[in-house]
C-alpha cells in the first residue's frame, strides 16, 4: 500500500495563492492531481492511498475551500483510497457533500474518514467514534469494507509541536475501540460481516 501525503491539493486555496479564483485554484490543483498519477502510474489503482487536509495546525480554518467545490476534481485521483479530513469542526458538515446525490464515491473507491481531531488535545469518547461512522456509512451509502476509519492527520502540527504519547494513544484507542462498536452495530450475524477497518 502506497500513501501519498498531499495536504497542499486544497491548502493551495489560502496558503500559497490567496485571492485566486476558483477557476484558476482548480486548473493549479488538476495539474498537481495529474502529476500524483503520473507518479503512481504502475500501481495497481487499489494499492494507492491518498491523504487530503487542510493541515494540523490549531487555528480557525475560516479560509479553507470547501470540500463541494474540490471533490470532483479529488475524484480524478487514481486513488483507490480517498483519505478525507472529517473530524475537525470546521470540516463536519462536509460529509453532508455525500449526501446529495450529486457526488458519489466513485464506484472502486474507498473512503477513510477522519473521526480523530489531531490538532486538539480532547480524546474522543470511543461512543463518539462509533456515533460519527455511522452517521458517514449512513450519509455516504458505502458499504462498510468500503469505509474506513483515521485520524484527520498526523498528531505532529506544522509548528513542531504535539500531542503527548498519551493522548495520542488514548485518541488511537478510541479509534480502535468505536470502529469495534461500529462494527458490532453493522454486523448482519452472518459469517462473514463486512466490516469498517481502522486505517
Amino acid at each position: 500500500m502506497v500513501q501519498i501525503d498531499a495536504p497542499d491539493l486544497v491548502m493551495d486555496w489560502y496558503v500559497w495563492h490567496r485571492g485566486q479564483s476558483m477557476d484558476e485554484f482548480l486548473a493549479r490543483m488538476k495539474r498537481s492531481v495529474q502529476a500524483i498519477n503520473d507518479a503512481t502510474e504502475g500501481i495497481p489503482q487499489e494499492q494507492v492511498r491518498v491523504h487530503v487536509c487542510h493541515g494540523n495546525w490549531q487555528g480557525p480554518h475560516n479560509y479553507d475551500v470547501a470540500l463541494p467545490s474540490v471533490i470532483d476534481t479529488l475524484y480524478e485521483l487514481r486513488a483507490g483510497t480517498l483519505v478525507l479530513e472529517m473530524a475537525n469542526r470546521r470540516h463536519h458538515w462536509e460529509r453532508d457533500v455525500f449526501a446529495l446525490g450529486e457526488h458519489p464515491v466513485p464506484d472502486g473507491k474507498k473512503l477513510a474518514v477522519g473521526v480523530i481531531d489531531s490538532s486538539s488535545t480532547a480524546v474522543e469518547h470511543e461512543l463518539t467514534v462509533r456515533r460519527e461512522l455511522l452517521e458517514i456509512q449512513s450519509i455516504t451509502g458505502l458499504s462498510p469494507d468500503r469505509l474506513l476509519a483515521t485520524t484527520d492527520c498526523g498528531f505532529r502540527t506544522m509548528l513542531g509541536l504535539g500531542a503527548s504519547s498519551y493522548i495520542t494513544e488514548q485518541k488511537l484507542h478510541a479509534l480502535v475501540k468505536g470502529t469495534q462498536l461500529a462494527n458490532e452495530y453493522l454486523s448482519d450475524g452472518g459469517p462473514e460481516p463486512m466490516k469498517i477497518s481502522a486505517a
